[in-house]
């Protein structure tokens, strides 16, 4: 007997080959995908972060010009309790390598922002 593929063998080995490297096109073209989509959404996180973090300065200025008594009342407290919301947000870019990203949380916690301190 000898080592040796027959006719059939090597017929049915180029068709194997020739599927993967059609699905190795694909998972190709999808990586590059992937990959694109994740820093189109990290540049919106950064827009998002740019937003959330001027806001959160402004409102801490703001916040630190009143005077302590003011600080200390029931306005101040609730102003606090917004400025301190605002200031505690972190939108973290997200790496491509990693494929559970989890958008809902990047998401809500933007959203979940009060939108005025509460009185």
């Amino acid at each position: 007997m000898a080592f040796k593929l027959t006719k059939v063998q090597i017929k049915e080995r180029d068709e194997m080959v020739a599927a993967l490297r059609e699905k190795a096109e694909v998972v190709t073209a999808a990586k590059t995908a992937w990959e694109e989509a994740v820093n189109d959404y990290n540049g919106a996180l950064a827009d998002a972060n740019t937003f959330v973090e001027g806001l959160a300065s402004d409102f801490r200025s703001q916040f630190d010009d009143k005077s302590e008594r003011w600080q200390e009342g029931e306005r101040g407290e609730a102003a606090s309790t917004f400025v301190e919301a605002w200031e505690g947000v972190s939108l973290d870019e997200h790496d491509a390598a990693d494929t559970d990203i989890d958008t809902t949380a990047d998401i809500d916690a933007l959203e979940g922002l009060p939108t005025a301190a509460d009185e």
